[in-house]
């Protein structure tokens, strides 16, 4: 995670984006066992902290 956020610094994208299309890329990769989690849970927990962080970050031109 923390080399993805370096290159998203790196190639100025937005953390949460890269991190999203990483995750989805893992997700397709054949033996990598399946995670069962209540999609309410993801909204609560991890939803939040991305999408504050990313508002701190964004610049106003990319807004």
């Amino acid at each position: 995670m923390v080399l993805l956020i370096i290159l998203a610094q790196k190639i100025k994208v937005a953390n949460p984006v890269l991190l999203v299309v990483a995750g989805l890329t893992i997700s397709f990769i054949p033996g990598v066992p399946m995670l069962n989690m209540d999609p309410e849970l993801i909204f609560i927990i991890f939803l939040p902290p991305l999408l504050y962080e990313a508002a701190w970050s964004v610049s106003w031109k990319e807004l």
